[in-house]
């Protein structure tokens, strides 16, 4: 019986290139010199990495992610210094090309941006893991309430006010297996990079002008669509992973990014910053949920990353935070204009897209969530997600994937 290291080179490159993660190709190569030889050898490692990826369903996200980054990456310069890019900088929607990794040869630069946000990513997860921060995120409150239920001032100081974010132990919990924590990580990873690519969709749709109202119209009711019921996230777990991983990210750590209510003012900067995001007749506490509200839909994962490292080394780099807030484009009002809209010089018929066009972060998945609940109403999910969410599956649905069919008896046993 042939053992690995005696199977010829072609098939052991084979077997390097079936893999489904990028991990444990580098953990293959680290077996012994005759295998790190074939991993290392150009253009081995590129190729195997790129078969990886485009099997992978981890990745499956990943190539709209790159090309919605790198069209970020282009715009978001004319926010530096506090500058306000013109309309004639701004481009006109669709700005990004729908592609498949499947049928897309994918180039060196994209694999490797990929392996490297692969690898990055999991510092968020590493912190998902922590001893300490883990049992922080379970306690935690869900910043928004049920539709229809009132926001109580109770509710809305004890969300504001929560206690401020610990630092890491660097340890994870005593009783994780470091194969079961890689497998959650894929699909932490998965769902992570699933929003990240709405939230970039969402905001080449503020930045963008539009040829007609027609075509404006035709992508806002598809974002919302697929806000509401993204088509890559086929199955119930999978939406149930988003919301563990929306929850836990923009919910969670991105709130504690901004750990003083009352020092809000901090991070703006003139009067029409103060006047858009302080309503001097509302408390601290309603000032701060709006500011946070509005500011997650601007924020990407490595924004996340830079000001948790802020918060827990304030004094290592100063953060000028009027300025940071204002680079994210949190501040950029494209001009508003008659809503038939307008002919430039050239008699080119364009609108511009008025500020606070948001989806809520709530409303993530309803649409799907209901449709696998067999509901129209939602109220047995909406019961559930407010009810039982908390005690129930978060901290377990990335660790403990169940069946479709389990997950829909869980949910109505306990609302029974």
């Amino acid at each position: 019986m042939a053992n690995l290291l005696t199977l010829p080179v072609e098939t052991q490159l084979e077997i390097y290139q079936n893999l489904n993660n990028i991990d444990d190709a580098l953990h293959l190569a680290r077996v012994c010199k005759l295998l790190n030889n074939v991993f290392e050898t150009p253009p081995n490692r590129l190729n195997i990495l790129r078969c990886i990826i485009q099997n992978a369903p981890q990745h499956k996200n990943d190539l709209q992610l790159h090309e919605s980054e790198a069209c970020f990456a282009a715009f978001v310069d004319n926010f530096d210094n506090l500058r306000v890019p013109s309309d004639h900088r701004r481009p006109f929607y669709p700005g990004l090309t729908i592609v498949s990794s499947e049928t897309t040869t994918l180039s060196a630069g994209i694999v490797w941006s990929i392996v490297c946000r692969w690898h990055a990513m999991k510092f968020l997860f590493d912190l998902y893991c922590d001893s300490t921060i883990r049992p922080e995120f379970l306690r935690s409150m869900i910043p928004y309430v049920a539709d229809g239920l009132p926001q109580t001032n109770r509710w809305k100081i004890n969300v504001a006010y929560e206690v401020p974010l610990s630092l890491p132990s660097c340890q994870d919990l005593e009783s994780l297996r470091a194969s079961e924590k890689q497998r959650a990580y894929e699909r932490f990873y998965r769902a992570l990079c699933s929003h990240w690519r709405l939230l970039n969709r969402i905001w080449a749709l503020r930045i963008s002008r539009y040829w007609t109202p027609e075509a404006k119209s035709a992508v806002f009711a598809q974002s919302w669509k697929s806000w509401v019921d993204d088509s890559t996230r086929e199955s119930l777990q999978e939406k149930f992973e988003a919301i563990e991983v929306i929850d836990y990210v923009w919910d969670f750590l991105a709130r504690k990014t901004f750990p003083n209510p009352d020092r809000l003012s901090a991070w703006l900067r003139g009067d029409m910053e103060m006047q858009e995001l302080q309503d001097p007749p509302e408390s601290a506490a309603d000032n701060w949920l709006y500011f946070f509200h509005t500011t997650k839909h601007y924020l990407r994962p490595p924004h996340i990353i830079e000001l948790l490292n802020h918060v827990w080394n304030p004094g290592r780099r100063a953060l000028e935070q009027p300025a940071y807030v204002h680079s994210l484009g949190l501040f950029y009002f494209p001009g508003e204009v008659h809503p038939e809209g307008v002919q430039n010089d050239n008699g080119v018929f364009m609108i511009q897209e008025p500020p606070g066009i948001f989806f809520l972060f709530n409303w993530i998945e309803l649409a799907g969530i209901y449709r696998l609940l067999d509901t129209s109403t939602g109220e047995l999910w909406k019961h559930y997600r407010y009810r039982h969410w908390v005690n129930d599956l978060r901290g377990r649905v990335l660790f403990s994937p169940e069946p479709d069919d389990r997950l829909l008896e869980r949910i109505r046993k306990l609302e029974k």
